[in-house]
């Protein structure tokens, strides 16, 4: 490579992010679903712990925590 496609290749912050776009991508695509595990773990622990009276007044049974946090984890 010639110093002045190296030179333009280092000034041009775009095209860093050219040469490797599956990488990008497959990173932003880790870093979404470790989010939404963190997300749904986090929603399970807090739903966990509610007492029945709350769960009920959110007409959510205890069989239910699992796909309401799920879902929680979706939207967040």
């Amino acid at each position: 490579m010639r110093f002045a496609q190296m030179l333009a290749l280092s000034t041009n912050l775009g095209a860093r992010a050219f040469c490797a776009p599956k990488k990008t991508i497959m990173l932003y695509r880790l870093r979404h679903r470790f989010a939404r595990w963190l997300a749904y773990r986090q929603t399970l622990a807090s739903l966990r712990q509610a007492p029945d009276s709350t769960l009920a007044d959110a007409g959510i049974s205890r069989e239910e925590i699992r796909e309401h946090a799920r879902h929680a984890s979706l939207h967040r």
